[in-house]
């Protein structure tokens, strides 16, 4: 026994050894276990080791090199959960302000309902404006059917006044080129001329000079009331002689007419002299061209139009009208010219409504329709 004892107090001290390397493991990687788990666990251990000491040797010092690696697991875990607790944090102060924004003093309630009250309002603004479109678009109707009963009106009594006019001049001449001068008598100086160049004898009720005195080298047009209208049938034939013949006058006679009919005849003669080029016998009569082969009227191609021609175009028909293209070319303050390439009478026409549906058009005091183009015949028509 004496001999065993120091080997006995070696063995105690190892199996103390272990047993405190065994605990200090159990400290290190305790995450949670309860005291009396190690101090079970160290007992065990204690009593263990004394038996078993190569396989305990080997289990030691495999947990002792797993032990950084442990450390380093538990680092990452904590890391981890550090931050699911600031997310935790964040997603509660997101939650916070949802809250606020939702039913908070300036919250999305309150905008949303805001906005459903200014839809509602928007609904009812355009429910008035549609009803009060809809009273625009009646008066407008109304407005139209006015404005074309007034134009046709206006045309018809503008044809009664020209007739009127017309009927009033029947017995009138006017003397063009007649020499002006300061202490002159008409109506003992033009009867007494007219008999000397064209050979009649007439009286006439009234005579008179045109206009205020002007300078200048063209004297005053004078017109004249005959006593007789035969008279100024037989005067005119005689002029007509004299231009056929070519017979110069120191002066000479023309009817007299309304201003709105001198214009129409204005364009009848610029139609007689292009038909005379082409050999085709006319002749002016009033406001009308006759052809005098077969008695036919001239008819024009592209009439002014109506104003229920521009006012009762469909939409259809406006936007078309709208895609002519326009050149427009200002001279001062009183001339506009406008233009766009025409190939038929139809585009001329459409053209024409389409400039007189514009507002500066439509109140021109004055137009004038120019036109030239090939017809598929390659025949040139112009205007």
């Amino acid at each position: 026994m004496a001999q065993n004892g120091p080997l006995k107090n070696s063995l105690i001290n190892v199996a103390r050894g272990f047993a405190d390397v065994t605990i200090g493991i159990d400290v290190i990687s305790q995450a949670g276990k309860p005291a009396s788990y190690l101090k079970k666990h160290s007992a065990g251990v204690t009593s263990n080791t004394v038996n078993s000491t190569p396989g305990l040797s080997g289990e030691v010092s495999s947990a002792l090199q797993s032990l950084p690696i442990i450390q380093q697991s538990l680092q990452d875990i904590q890391h981890r959960l550090n931050g699911l607790e600031e997310l935790r944090s964040e997603l509660q102060s997101v939650k916070e302000s949802l809250r606020e924004d939702l039913w908070g003093t300036d919250s999305l309630k309150q905008k949303i309902e805001y906005v459903a009250q200014q839809a509602e309002d928007t609904v009812q603004n355009v429910e008035t404006i549609h009803k009060e479109n809809k009273n625009l678009r009646r008066e407008v109707d109304l407005l139209k059917a006015i404005v074309i009963k007034l134009d046709r009106k206006v045309s018809e009594q503008d044809r009664e006044i020209t007739d009127l006019k017309s009927r009033s001049m029947r017995d009138n001449i006017l003397i063009h080129r007649f020499k002006e001068s300061s202490n002159e008598n008409l109506m003992l100086d033009i009867p007494s001329a007219i008999k000397k160049v064209y050979g009649v004898d007439l009286k006439f009720v009234r005579i008179h000079r045109i206009g205020p005195p002007r300078r200048g080298p063209v004297p005053r047009t004078i017109v004249g009331k005959l006593e007789h209208y035969d008279k100024k049938e037989e005067i005119l034939q005689i002029q007509r002689d004299f231009r056929r013949s070519s017979k110069e006058t120191p002066f000479h006679v023309s009817e007299q007419f309304p201003a709105a009919l001198v214009e129409e005849r204005k364009h009848l003669f610029e139609l007689q002299r292009k038909y005379t080029s082409q050999n085709v016998e006319t002749r002016v009569r009033g406001n009308k061209l006759v052809f005098k082969n077969n008695g036919n009227v001239f008819r024009e191609k592209v009439l002014v139009p109506r104003a229920e021609d521009v006012l009762l175009c469909d939409e259809d028909e406006l936007d078309k009208l709208q895609e002519i293209p326009v050149v427009t070319s200002e001279v001062g303050s009183r001339f506009v010219a406008s233009g766009t390439p025409v190939k038929t009478y139809g585009e001329v026409r459409n053209f024409y409504k389409m400039l007189c549906s514009l507002p500066r058009h439509a109140q021109a005091h004055h137009r004038i329709l120019v036109y030239r183009f090939r017809d598929k015949d390659g025949k040139v028509i112009d205007r």
